[in-house]
């Protein structure tokens, strides 16, 4: 799960909330707000990428 360290709309309190809720769960941050892919896209890309490649092995 990609908490938005600088969201206003939905603060990081809440994503951990949601993370401790899903069995197997990895939370990590990106210092960004709403909308990470628009904000910090290669940084959000390379999260999603990281993610599915660990979903092939």
């Amino acid at each position: 799960m990609i908490s938005t360290t600088e969201d206003f709309m939905v603060g990081p309190e809440l994503h951990h909330e949601v993370a401790e809720g899903i069995p197997g769960a990895r939370l990590v941050g990106i210092p960004t707000g709403h909308l990470p892919f628009a904000e910090r896209p290669e940084a959000w890309l390379g999260l999603i990428t990281d993610f599915l490649d660990h979903l092939e092995r």
